[in-house]
């Protein structure tokens, strides 16, 4: 599955809409807000962020995950430790390129 600005929002609006549900106004307000910005301010066409842009979201992402949708928290945790694997296989192949040239 693709991740694209569609699916960020609609994922922060159904976070935010947990949140709400369980009387946590903060949460679903900056989940509306992060929502807000992308849909204004994110270009259409972005540049693909870093692995480790990635990784880093996923990890400020995982407890509002585990606070709010706590059934998707094992799969998310393994996409996350298979990121974590790849960049790490990355980093090694980079070495190892640099070495050759």
């Amino acid at each position: 599955m693709a991740v694209d600005r569609k699916a960020i929002v609609a994922d922060l609006r159904r976070i935010a809409d947990l949140a709400e549900e369980s009387g946590d106004r903060a949460t679903a307000v900056k989940a509306l807000r992060i929502a807000w910005d992308i849909t204004c301010h994110a270009p259409a066409s972005p540049k693909p962020p870093s692995l480790d842009a990635i990784i880093a979201v996923c990890d400020s992402v995982g407890p509002l995950m585990a606070r709010f949708a706590p059934e998707d928290v094992p799969s998310f945790l393994a996409t996350v430790a298979d990121l974590r694997n790849r960049r790490l296989e990355l980093l090694a192949e980079e070495r190892e390129n640099t070495t050759i040239h």
